[in-house]
């Protein structure tokens, strides 16, 4: 019988980290944003916690960010906002009320009512068409699921859950772009390169979209894929050269970031 268990010995695997690091806040006293990252003073890697660190770093509005993951939160989705330790949870679609309502928030706004149509709009084809492009970039390509969603959406999971956990967040992208149409690269690919371009022309030779004199949501939506984009260890990506071929976002992405993190 030792002889048997000899041909199968025991591998002792590093223990795995905690669903959510459990760090505390450099600032108790201000709200904090649970959100994907490889460290709390970066941008987020992920595209809906990026969009709204992104939107209150450019309100001013003082918060922690915290690195966490899924597992942490009660809708198994990231990010979330805490007002306080023992406050309620503010979930991304309650992130920009929030904001509005908060008394110290200076984040630019449009008030006449068809520049508010216009963003609204390039705010939809963003979430939409370029929203697309970037999961099907980093979940659907195989070289670049490898290379950059796994180890960044897995890394708090010890091997080879990590495997299946990758696996239900890769199927779980796929079927977001199924809810909204066919899976094919090359239309999708085809259309974000339509919104880029359409994109670029409303930018022209602003610095914020519609002249405004600060940045404004649509900017920080914009920014939160371009930036991805670029910044991404990508192994295809052919979604970048099409971004790279509009050098006023690529000028816009660098102008957003320098704000928001290039001081940290």
């Amino acid at each position: 019988m030792a002889r048997l268990f000899d041909n199968f010995p025991l591998v002792q695997h590093p223990p795995a980290l905690l669903p959510a690091t459990p760090n505390t806040p450099d600032h108790p006293d201000h709200p904090t944003l649970y959100i994907y990252s490889s460290s709390p003073h970066s941008p987020s890697f992920d595209a809906e916690c990026l969009k709204w660190q992104t939107a209150l770093l450019l309100a001013g509005v003082p918060f922690n960010a915290v690195s966490s993951n899924r597992h942490a939160s009660p809708t198994s989705t990231l990010p979330f906002l805490n007002e306080s330790l023992s406050g309620p949870l503010i979930h991304s679609s309650g992130i920009h009320t929030w904001i509005q309502n908060h008394p110290s928030a200076n984040l630019s706004a449009y008030t006449d009512e068809k520049t508010q149509a216009d963003a609204s709009a390039f705010t939809s084809l963003i979430e939409s068409k370029i929203h697309n492009a970037w999961i099907y970039t980093c979940f659907l390509e195989p070289k670049n699921y490898e290379a950059v969603a796994l180890p960044r959406y897995t890394k708090a999971t010890a091997w080879p859950v990590n495997l299946w956990v990758g696996r239900q967040i890769r199927e779980e992208k796929r079927a977001e772009i199924e809810a909204r149409r066919t899976v094919n690269g090359e239309e999708i690919y085809a259309d974000a390169a339509a919104a880029f371009a359409a994109i670029a022309a409303a930018l022209g030779d602003d610095d914020w979209f519609f002249a405004s004199r600060e940045p404004t949501l649509l900017d920080a939506t914009l920014f939160t894929y371009t930036h991805l984009i670029l910044s991404s260890p990508l192994v295809q990506d052919g979604i970048r050269q099409i971004v790279r071929t509009h050098g006023n976002l690529v000028k816009h992405a660098k102008r957003v970031y320098d704000r928001c993190y290039g001081r940290k």
